[in-house]
């Protein structure tokens, strides 16, 4: 039987609901995300899975970076179409501590100046170099 409408289902309401979902990696601060996730096809050809959360306060699903991002009272980018990142590389991560939010051009600033996408980009290099050693 469907519930009736505005009952109250979960979800996620605040930042200590979505916390309690992760697994917090105590080296890193990283929360691991354990809920569903989206197969998300990225610019460079390969897939990733992206964390997906029931936010309560929208009403409906989102990214789990914008979850944290609004959830952790940090202001709102102004642009109308604005992005949430992770500084920390790790994909599943949801602490917002480990996030930033802007235009996809201060994204790609950011990228640039940290060397994010260097480091991705060698060390899987440095996988197929590996793989392709254990051919032979």
């Amino acid at each position: 039987m469907p519930a009736k409408k505005g009952s109250d289902l979960g979800g996620i309401s605040d930042l200590a609901g979505l916390r309690r979902r992760c697994v917090v990696d105590a080296d890193s601060g990283c929360w691991h995300w354990r809920g569903a996730t989206q197969t998300k096809v990225i610019s460079m050809g390969g897939k990733i899975a992206e964390p997906r959360v029931y936010l309560r306060t929208i009403g409906g699903t989102t990214t789990i970076g914008r979850a944290a991002w609004a959830m952790s009272g940090k202001p709102q980018p102004k642009a109308e179409r604005w992005t949430v990142w992770r500084t920390c590389g790790n994909a599943l991560c949801g602490n917002p501590a480990h996030m930033r939010a802007g235009t996809k051009a201060q994204w790609g600033a950011w990228v640039r100046q940290s060397g994010h996408l260097t480091r991705i980009v060698d060390d899987l290099l440095e996988v197929s170099s590996i793989d392709a050693g254990s051919v032979e």
